[in-house]
């Protein structure tokens, strides 16, 4: 039997056809997720906020953002009254932001606040503290990972 170079042809044309299309597909069930929705806004706003992070490393005492097992604990400077404190604290997954939480911060009396561990699922956790005491803004940030084990 003679060899037919047109099926191989064909052949070639159909495999690539597939290839890009297979391809196609894979990337359409990709997600893209910004960490900031409308992130030229932030952008603008960006100054203010060099501005909280230098009068946060300003404190004598510097706020802490730590994973214990109970949670995540958030000590904020003894030179405030936890009822002068106010802000939010924003929990956000860099990978899924359908898992972010955002608390109001609302610290006891002995300037500290819990969020509880069973509302984070393992991996990567981006905590943004962003607060203001006696009416100055302040700024913190800390990078967290949560583990099997601490659920």
């Amino acid at each position: 039997m003679p060899f037919k170079w047109e099926y191989t042809v064909a052949a070639f044309f159909v495999l690539f056809i597939v290839g890009v299309l297979v391809v196609v597909f894979m990337t359409l069930d990709d997600r893209t997720d910004l960490v900031v929705e409308h992130y030229y806004d932030a952008e603008i706003q960006y100054q203010r906020q060099i501005d909280r992070v230098e009068r946060t490393q300003a404190l004598a005492e510097q706020p802490s953002i730590q994973l214990t097992g109970a949670g995540i604990r958030i000590g904020f400077p003894r030179l405030f009254r936890s009822t002068d404190l106010t802000g939010l604290i924003h929990i956000y997954r860099p990978d899924d932001k359908r898992m972010d939480i955002s608390f109001p911060v609302g610290p006891d009396t002995a300037n500290v606040q819990l969020i509880p561990a069973g509302l984070f699922q393992p991996g990567r956790w981006n905590v943004q503290l962003r607060w203001s005491g006696a009416g100055v803004e302040y700024y913190s940030e800390e990078r967290i990972v949560v583990s099997g084990q601490q659920r």
